[in-house]
């Protein structure tokens, strides 16, 4: 008995007021206001998350360069280099590409040509045996 009273006991905090969230809910215009309070809150977390990204990297920035391992002048020429060693890379790169793309195409050119060479003598075959035929079956005609 003891446990059935505990059972069918509700907390306090799960009573509500039906009337006034149903008044809520069924007002159109109210629906649309939490709404849009609802969106704006979404659109300003994403401006603060957006203001704290650009706020890190500017301090992220100023730190690298306050503790950089070099001066500035030795850090522009190693980037400098870095740079000129890419472009020298990718300049080969760019090279060997090339150089497969029209030895790829030279290949396929040859292929395209014997294999019309091909055709053609084979054409030339038959347009002979055509003729001989021809000539076979006009002479056992006469």
């Amino acid at each position: 008995m003891a446990f059935t009273k505990i059972w069918n006991r509700t907390p306090t905090h799960l009573h509500r007021k039906a009337s006034a969230v149903d008044k809520t809910w069924n007002d159109p215009l109210s629906y649309t206001r939490e709404y849009e309070l609802f969106k704006n809150r979404k659109t300003m977390n994403t401006s603060k998350l957006l203001i704290g990204v650009l706020a890190g990297m500017a301090v992220g920035a100023a730190l690298g360069i306050l503790f950089a391992p070099h001066s500035g002048e030795n850090t522009r020429k190693a980037i400098a280099k870095k740079g000129e060693d890419y472009l020298a890379e990718l300049e080969c790169r760019y090279e060997d590409l090339l150089s497969k793309l029209t030895n790829r195409f030279k290949d396929e050119k040859e292929e395209v040509s014997a294999f019309e060479r091909n055709k053609v003598s084979s054409a030339k075959e038959y347009t002979d045996q055509l003729r001989e035929s021809v000539k076979h079956a006009s002479g056992r005609l006469s």
